[in-house]
């Protein structure tokens, strides 16, 4: 996985469909029938294509990216908010809470109830 210096320095050199694609994704993650389709079908470029250069230029998949857009913006609802779990999932982009929990251990090690725990 790319560092934080390495990615922002690609995303500054990166072909303008990727820089595209980032500020759609960006501007929609937290809608939760936000999909590579979608995202293609916006810049006029087949899925296959665009997965591959996001792939490509940013060392991470669509998914993953998408995913970690959501986390981050997760953590900082859960540090600094009173929603519940429930509706931070729903306000990052998840369709349900139990996938939300599970993808925020998976990337966290913790799970977002004892993240919001630490972090009050």
């Amino acid at each position: 996985m790319k560092g934080a210096k390495t990615r922002l320095i690609t995303t500054f050199t990166s072909p303008p469909i990727v820089k595209q694609a980032l500020t759609i994704m960006r501007r929609n993650y937290c809608r939760s029938d936000l999909t590579l389709e979608l995202v293609a079908e916006n810049l006029h470029v087949s899925t296959v294509y665009l997965s591959k250069m996001i792939k490509q230029e940013l060392g991470q998949s669509y998914v993953q990216i998408v995913a970690n857009m959501r986390i981050r913006r997760a953590k900082e609802l859960l540090k600094d908010s009173d929603l519940n779990i429930r509706d931070i999932a729903e306000k990052v982009g998840f369709d349900s809470q139990h996938y939300f929990s599970t993808a925020f251990k998976k990337k966290e090690g913790v799970s977002p109830k004892q993240y919001k725990m630490i972090k009050s």
